[in-house]
């Protein structure tokens, strides 16, 4: 009997985990899932939320710039994106349940983008701005994305849809640090972009590693990416693919950036990157034009305002 018959015949509910992915073997050196490998890499950049919150506290309000109070409206609503990690990392898991490393990674990563919530939470309140009454527990409750399963499709698109969101908030908070004129802000902003890197740096080895052990790895990840990013049919110039996608607030946060002028160095970066981090992982096999790579992954700001109405 299938675990799900066996289930069924004690009187549980079936397990709403369906698929089962090839953990490596147990005795191997390079197995994550036991932890020293992406710890190393997790621990190699740590800080803590109480020294943040001791620095916030020193920050004076009066001499934030105007720059900074913009750079501060987008990085609210950013917050509750982060927020929104628990919700993100259920549904990741909804199909990667069963690959231990990247349970065992997940469990790790949603604590970090909840800590990159808190210490904006943390930043909005003290400075007075307007974004802090949203990041209330019943305001952030309210905007979860909630438990979708079908949201990531297969194990292709959960790897390729984090590697390539690493990479947007890797920039993101780089371009936003040096914006800000605030020195506090632009600290945090900068510890906050190094996690993201990490982050991304994890996703791409995953992806190598599972190329290099998989012979039909490459070939489902890259007919995830085509569909991801819709190269069989009309650009329509959306805003990314991301982890915080079906949330309304990445909406409204990309529709800030754009607003207040922030946009074309962080997409400029970021698809430059994202397009070299592909070339590498896929090799002579990626058969993207990277010109039609670039038109699906950059937004109008027309077409985000057609999607908030």
């Amino acid at each position: 009997m299938g675990d799900q018959s066996i289930s069924s015949a004690r009187g549980h509910r079936p397990r709403p985990f369906a698929w089962r992915l090839p953990n490596v073997v147990a005795d191997t050196a390079d197995n994550w899932a036991l932890y020293d490998r992406f710890l190393d890499l997790a621990e190699s950049h740590r800080w803590k939320m109480s020294d943040i919150r001791r620095e916030i506290a020193t920050v004076d309000p009066k001499i934030l710039t105007e720059a900074d109070r913009k750079v501060v409206d987008c990085i609210g609503e950013i917050a509750i994106v982060e927020g929104n990690a628990p919700t993100i990392v259920v549904n990741q898991l909804s199909v990667m349940l069963f690959d231990a490393e990247f349970a065992a990674w997940a469990t790790y990563q949603v604590g970090e983008e909840s800590k990159h919530f808190h210490v904006v939470r943390h930043y909005c309140e003290h400075v007075g701005h307007e974004m802090a009454a949203e990041h209330t527990e019943a305001g952030v409750v309210r905007k979860q994305k909630a438990f979708d399963p079908e949201e990531y499709r297969n194990e292709h698109w959960v790897t390729l849809v984090n590697l390539l969101g690493e990479t947007l908030n890797v920039h993101l908070y780089q371009q936003l640090s040096k914006i800000a004129d605030e020195p506090v802000l632009k600290s945090l902003l900068h510890r906050i972009s190094l996690d993201e890197r990490r982050h991304q740096q994890w996703f791409v080895a995953y992806f190598e590693k599972r190329a290099s052990t998989d012979p039909g790895y490459v070939a489902g990840a890259l007919a995830a990416l085509r569909e991801m990013i819709g190269i069989d049919a009309p650009p329509e110039r959306n805003a990314q693919r991301h982890q915080g996608t079906g949330s309304v607030n990445y909406l409204q946060a990309t529709e800030k950036v754009l607003r207040h002028g922030f946009s074309l160095p962080i997409i400029a970066r970021t698809l430059r990157e994202q397009w070299q981090i592909l070339e590498s992982c896929f090799g002579d096999e990626l058969n993207v034009d990277r010109r039609q790579f670039i038109a699906r992954q950059t937004a109008r700001a027309s077409a985000i305002q057609e999607q908030l109405a």
